[in-house]
């Protein structure tokens, strides 16, 4: 041997030969690359040869390939805590307070810990604990289950059948014989298995004692497997063992298709349950540690963040690590993607009161205030409202039905039906009056509804031309815009929506088709970040670029800033002597509008009458400064006007001005369960006024829910000021 190879450990050459090994002289390390070998030849002839194991060579391209084929298998509790920390990364990113992180961790591990799955004792370490539907990939991972085993709870239950004896024909005395018989045969079935049982007891002890066949090895082999055998006993919840208990119970006396039926009845209710982890249970825990941390954002801000792109709810599946592989049964997690207002917070309610929260309550000036600047309201609209704040709170408690984003804006429309009238015929004539006065009255320019309206339809018709979001919420059929906003979002924004990993959509195919759409682009636009307040950052946005196109007209109503305007002609006690000794017009505290006695409308689709035929009630307000209390008074039955034309109003005097000292309610009967939305579009387009529908539709619109709901927190907000006693 010429040359040997250095040493691993002290790079020493020497090496001694022991057992055909070569051993480092200095060191005594066994050297991994020379090796004697010895060759037979026939004829008895041998040969020693020392030879030089060849360093194996690492192919990257192969290490790689391996690495990516290893996936690792999650459970569902898991995947969905992956998830929830990405949840809570992206609204990190979009605003959201940094504790937010720690509220929202300790909502999960107590939320795990009711469920039995996290943090169940302090002294022993136990297993997680299976629901009523657990998923098989949880029984697998955890107890070891085969999947006989852990699909044994979706079988259909079978009442156990009772054996029934069937007594001989035979004799007395055939009977006797059968019986001594079989005693003798027991006898020698018992006299063989002793034999057995000593023959291979003599035979294991002599076979111990040449050698020892059990090593450390296979002895903790063999417990391992005793172990994991074991462990396929599947372990449930405490929940879990009362509701099979009382399911077991219940399908006792029942016949087969009722057991069914008892047995599909309550996986439907453990399906909805909050024990039940999904994603709405995630998005549930999210929502509860943002009115926790005293976050003003709702769930229309985390839909619309969905709907942008910017918060991963529809494709939750990008969240999860790289090398982690989702199994068949929870892939229905990404697919219960939380798009109902009414079922998340029902989810909330029920969280906050499976973790003891039960006196939490929301408060709502921050998110009013955020209302009232989207909706680009003067501030003394917001002087108004804290007002009624004081008295009477603006909180709500979180309950399964609580609606935060409702309620706050209903207290804005309540304050503009009351300053405005918003019959038809009111709020006209104080925007006519508001063109007369101008700044002559108190230094400010007074605020024009007519104006108003216009500024805020010219804004949405522009902000839904370049944003797309938007354009999908406000003009779901039209076309406007082209490609320039859907290019913009695309080339910013994630995929909305990804079924599986490896089905993402290639990117050569997207640039395929962003290279023919992108001939049909006339200027690129610029995406629009997130923003509590879409519409307002939108047009600040638009307006701020030289490049877009706009009429001179458009952007002198666009430019036009409401929030400095002013109220005060409505509400001063001198308006009255103002407007008569200036301009000689007529002061009336009246609506402008006379509401007739109405009939509901008759829906087919109910069998009751949600709508009952009532007056219409107006209660007079007094708001000066030296006497602000609300009486609750009814209007005289003269003053009703019968119309056989059925016209809903008439106008008075042109030369009179009003300034309402009466606030019109439509005392309709409804509930919430019994009207759908429809019906309720169809009684609101048929009776209210057409100024307080437009304001309906738009507040409805920012807050993402239909009007029926907002009316029914309008009707609530009017009972609480009208009834209380000052």
């Amino acid at each position: 041997m010429s040359k040997n190879p250095q040493c691993e450990n002290c790079g020493g050459t020497d090496y001694i030969l022991e057992s055909g090994y070569y051993f480092c002289s200095e060191c005594n390390v066994q050297s991994q690359e020379i090796i004697e070998q010895v060759y037979d030849f026939y004829g008895g002839r041998t040969t020693t040869v020392t030879k030089q194991i060849p360093a194996a060579t690492v192919n990257d391209e192969s290490v790689q390939k391996d690495s990516s084929l290893i996936r690792k298998s999650l459970t569902s509790w898991e995947v969905l805590n992956h998830i929830l920390v990405g949840l809570v990364k992206e609204l990190e990113l979009l605003g959201a307070s940094p504790e937010l992180k720690r509220i929202t961790l300790k909502l999960w591990a107590q939320y795990l810990m009711k469920i039995e799955v996290a943090f169940i004792s302090k002294q022993v370490q136990k297993k997680p604990r299976l629901g009523v539907l657990f998923r098989k990939i949880d029984a697998e991972l955890v107890y070891g289950a085969p999947e006989n085993v852990s699909q044994a709870h979706r079988k259909p239950i079978y009442r156990p059948r009772k054996r029934k004896r069937v007594k001989s024909s035979s004799a007395v005395s055939d009977t006797s014989r059968t019986t001594a018989s079989s005693r003798s045969e027991k006898h020698r079935l018992t006299l063989k298995k002793k034999a057995l049982a000593k023959a291979e007891y003599l035979e294991s002890g002599s076979m111990l004692s040449q050698s020892s066949i059990l090593t450390m090895e296979s002895l903790s082999e063999t417990l391992s497997q005793a172990s994991s055998q074991r462990s396929n006993k599947l372990r449930y919840t405490k929940h879990a063992k009362r509701s099979f208990v009382s399911l077991l119970e219940s399908a006792k006396d029942l016949q087969e298709l009722e057991r069914k039926e008892v047995q599909s009845k309550l996986m439907s209710r453990e399906a909805i349950s909050v024990r039940h982890v999904t994603l709405m249970r995630i998005v549930a825990v999210l929502r509860l540690a943002l009115i926790l941390a005293e976050q003003d954002i709702h769930l229309a801000d985390l839909f619309r963040w969905t709907e942008e792109g910017y918060l991963s709810l529809r494709n939750a599946e990008k969240l999860l690590p790289n090398d982690v592989t989702v199994e068949k049964d929870v892939k229905g997690v990404f697919g219960n993607y939380p798009d109902s207002r009414y079922q998340t917070e029902n989810k909330v309610g029920n969280l906050s009161t499976l973790l003891g929260f039960h006196e939490l309550k929301v408060n709502l000036r921050p998110t009013i205030v955020r209302y009232c600047n989207e909706l680009s309201l003067p501030d003394e609209i917001m002087d108004i409202i804290d007002k009624l704040i004081y008295i009477h709170p603006a909180e709500v408690k979180v309950t399964t039905t609580s609606n935060y984003e409702g309620r706050a804006m209903a207290i804005i429309v309540f304050v503009l039906k009351l300053l405005f009238g918003l019959d038809g015929v009111t709020e006209r004539k104080l925007s006519n009056l508001a063109k007369i006065i101008n700044r002559d009255f108190d230094g400010k320019q007074p605020f024009n509804w007519i104006e108003w309206m216009k500024y805020i339809n010219t804004r949405t018709a522009v902000c839904s031309h370049y944003h797309p979001s938007l354009r999908e919420k406000y003009y779901p059929n039209s076309r406007v815009g082209g490609p320039d906003p859907f290019l913009s979002q695309w080339d910013n924004t994630p995929v909305r929506q990804i079924l599986l990993r490896k089905h993402v959509i290639d990117n050569t195919i997207k640039d395929t088709v962003r290279r023919t759409l992108r001939g049909l682009m006339s200027d690129p636009v610029d995406p629009f970040p997130p923003s509590k307040t879409p519409l307002t950052s939108a047009i600040n946005i638009i307006l701020s670029k030289k490049q877009i196109n706009l009429s001179q007209n458009v952007r002198n109503i666009l430019n036009t800033d409401f929030k400095e305007y002013s109220v005060n002609y409505i509400l001063s006690p001198d308006i009255e002597d103002f407007i008569e000794k200036k301009f000689n017009f007529t002061y009336s505290p009246e609506l402008g509008c006379e509401h007739l006695k109405v009939k509901p409308t008759k829906f087919q689709s109910t069998t009751t009458r949600p709508f009952k035929s009532k007056n219409i009630k107006k209660i007079k307000l007094y708001l000066t400064d030296n006497e602000r209390k609300i009486v609750d008074e009814e209007k005289p039955q003269q003053s009703i006007i019968k119309d056989e034309s059925n016209t809903s109003n008439r106008l008075k005097n042109e030369d009179i001005y009003y300034f309402p000292h009466y606030y019109w309610i439509y005392r309709g009967n409804f509930r919430k369960q019994s009207t759908t939305v429809s019906q309720f579009d169809n009684l609101a387009s048929e009776f209210f006024p057409e100024s307080f529908l437009w304001l309906l539709r738009y507040c409805s619109s920012i807050i993402g829910q239909p009007i029926r709901d907002l009316y029914l927190e309008l009707k609530y907000v009017q009972d609480i000021y009208f009834k209380f006693k000052f």
